[in-house]
This record gives structure tokens, sequence and C-alpha cells, in this order.
């Protein structure tokens, strides 16, 4: 009985690993198929957040380029 339990949560555990193996897949492929730029500018509020700063209009102006790179660079590295 036990062996069965055991037997059904690994297999649970397999298709959710599968599942978000795919998910990564999809969302890896829809971004490197999205226009850099657009991406660039969905990625702001992430490099806000996770540096914890405000960018104002003045700096992405100045530095679009500087993040569409590292956008660029950061879609390449992305394999799973």
């Amino acid at each position: 009985m036990i062996e069965k339990l055991f037997r059904l949560i690994k297999s649970r555990l397999e298709d959710l690993y599968l599942t978000l193996v795919k998910l990564g897949w999809v969302n890896n492929h829809h971004m490197r198929l999205k226009d850099l730029d657009e991406l660039t500018k969905l990625a702001i509020p992430y490099f806000c957040e996770k540096l914890d700063i405000t960018l104002t209009k003045t700096y992405l102006m100045k530095n679009f380029a500087k993040l569409r790179r590292i956008v660029e660079i950061s879609r390449e590295e992305l394999i799973l």
C-alpha cells in the first residue's frame, strides 16, 4: 500500500517537473521571438524591483541602449 503511494507521489512529481520544463521552454521561446526593444521596456520594472531603484525617463533615454544590451545578453543565455 505504501509503495503504491510512493509511486504515485513520484509520478506526480515527475509530471510536475516536466510541466515546469515545458513552461520554461515556451516562455524562453516567446522571449526570443519578441522584439528586443519591447522586451526591454517590459523588463524595466523588473530591473527597478531587483535593484531597488527608480529609473527616471531621462535615465532611461540616456541608457536604453545599455539596458537593451543587458536584456539581449540575458535572452541569449536562457537555455533549458
